[in-house]
């Protein structure tokens, strides 16, 4: 049915799937019951699942998913799809590891309706004008307002789907950011309230985001945003002056604790030379970011020994075990 009416869609835009009034479609989280404060929210903003004509989802993306479950029983975990899509049983690779989520009773897999979500919010008005789907990034700049919005209703904690969880957490502030390095905060993990400072923080990211929206910039309503709000929060004129504060009760976390692995040596998640490198690294960390934009293309043998195949089997066995040859 979707491949059909995929074929005679005429889109200007790589997102149109998010305005197509079509039944066949998880349960809207809307219509679900989120218990303020308690979640773990993993957002996919892409057409993949409609133009697949199901529910879709690659082996790394779900070894995040079911890290975060994993490593916080007592969580519920949130993977949100704003295409339409059903979940359907097949043989496939990605079916089969969808199915391996479902054994996990805290994982939940729902839609995530974007013009209703964002009605009463204040970037409502942002959305209606359509800049957003205008822009030159339009699906990072979406995941970019949605995050937070998650926040700013629900509270709790957001993850980008490029990540392994190592621990528990319920150790983390209520209230907290990353730093990626000594001049950028990031905003890849984040973690809100849906009480006073948090929802306080939520807000005013919100409006910067709706007044200052900038289209043409990758990082402009991201990394941007957050450093000029976290500046402001800890009264300091550099990012750096923030890293390791508790400002107001938003806690600016270390590099070490979130994005242990930067960038620029996302290569060492993949090289089986670095592994006691890599262990050392990631020692204090409860995250561990893999830098899909830069690793995605890079395959592993399920059978290797590289660092990030040994996290997975520490942290997604499930998702591994259902992988077929590569990771």
């Amino acid at each position: 049915m979707y491949k059909q009416y995929y074929k005679v869609v005429n889109s200007k835009h790589e997102l149109y799937c998010h305005s197509l009034d079509v039944l066949d479609k998880l349960v809207d989280i809307q219509d679900t019951h989120v218990k303020n404060d308690s979640a773990v929210f993993f957002l996919d903003t892409s057409c993949n699942s409609f133009i697949n004509g199901k529910i879709t989802i690659t082996a790394r993306q779900a070894c995040a998913v079911e890290s975060a479950a994993l490593m916080n029983p007592y969580k519920q975990i949130y993977l949100l799809h704003s295409s339409p899509g059903l979940l359907i049983d097949d043989k496939s690779e990605s079916t089969q590891i969808l199915k391996s989520l479902g054994s996990y009773s805290n994982i939940n897999i729902l839609h995530i309706n974007l013009d209703r979500f964002v009605k009463g919010s204040p970037v409502e008005e942002l959305w209606k004008s359509k800049k957003v789907y205008e822009s030159k990034f339009p699906l990072t700049h979406i995941s970019d307002i949605f995050r937070v919005l998650l926040l700013w209703r629900y509270g709790g904690i957001y993850m980008d789907l490029d990540v392994i969880v190592t621990k528990n957490l319920e150790l983390l502030p209520a209230n907290f950011i990353g730093a990626e390095s000594k001049s950028d905060l990031n905003n890849d993990v984040i973690g809100l309230s849906s009480k006073s400072v948090g929802q306080q923080f939520a807000q005013e990211l919100l409006e910067l985001l709706n007044k200052n929206y900038n289209g043409q910039s990758w990082t402009g309503n991201s990394v941007s945003i957050f450093n000029r709000l976290a500046k402001k929060w800890c009264d300091k004129k550099d990012v750096s002056a923030t890293v390791g504060m508790n400002c107001k009760s938003i806690n600016i976390l270390k590099q070490k604790v979130l994005y242990p692995i930067g960038y620029k040596s996302w290569k060492k998640l993949f090289d089986d030379k670095q592994v006691d490198a890599f262990k050392k690294d990631i020692t204090e960390s409860y995250v561990v970011h893999f830098w899909n934009k830069m690793s995605g293309d890079t395959k592993i043998p399920i059978y290797s020994e590289v660092p990030y195949l040994q996290l997975a089997r520490e942290y997604c066995p499930e998702t591994l075990r259902n992988s077929l040859y590569y990771f």
